[in-house]
């Protein structure tokens, strides 16, 4: 019995652990929408001052992670 309350202890641990992780991989992806929205609304000359196209923004936020 005792072994089970300890395993029992030990997957609540684990699973509050992986619960933490998910809620900041959401809050993250929150943040990507945000800087997505916020660089679309840039000029085509300020995207290029920033060495950015257009047609990049999607892949540089959401894959690269290249932007800060």
């Amino acid at each position: 019995m005792a072994y089970t309350s300890l395993h029992a202890a030990g997957t609540a641990q684990h699973t509050s652990f992986s619960l933490g992780g998910a809620i900041s991989s959401l809050f993250n992806g929150f943040d990507k929408v945000r800087q997505f929205e916020a660089v679309s609304t840039l000029s085509d000359a300020e995207l290029e001052e920033r060495g950015l196209k257009r047609s990049d923004i999607a892949r540089t936020i959401f894959l690269d992670n290249g932007l800060s």
